[in-house]
């Protein structure tokens, strides 16, 4: 965001992220991309493998990586940031098992990722 602010061609044009995603998964931020198949994640010599598929949920991590992007863009980039197309939403529960990107969209009982990306709107 930073570069993209520095560009004079660009610098007052808002910022749309039209992908943001993360899975439910345990680690998901180390490969947000990733949903199956492996990560080798860490330095040359002390990596690890992550099988993504056998990682146990974790569905605060992805709510803390929404959270830091709200607050860097409320501190630095208040003005910036016009939009976020979040990926993957369904109001269908059992698409849970069908997508590991899924936010799911209903009443009750709300996803805490739902909260944290309603902070957006204000």
């Amino acid at each position: 965001m930073d570069a993209f602010r520095r560009d004079q061609s660009i610098r007052k044009k808002p910022v749309i992220f039209t992908e943001l995603g993360y899975t439910r998964w345990d680690q998901n931020t180390l490969a947000p991309w990733n949903y199956r198949g492996f990560s080798l994640v860490g330095k040359p010599g002390q990596q690890e493998v992550i099988l993504w598929t056998m990682q146990p949920t974790n569905d605060q991590e992805r709510v803390l990586a929404v959270q830091a992007l709200y607050q860097t863009v409320k501190k630095h980039y208040p003005k910036l940031l016009q939009g976020i197309l979040y990926w993957k939403i369904s109001t269908q529960p059992d698409h849970q098992s069908l997508e590991p990107f899924v936010l799911i969209l209903n009443d009750s009982p709300v996803d805490p990722l739902q909260k944290t990306l309603q902070k957006f709107l204000k």
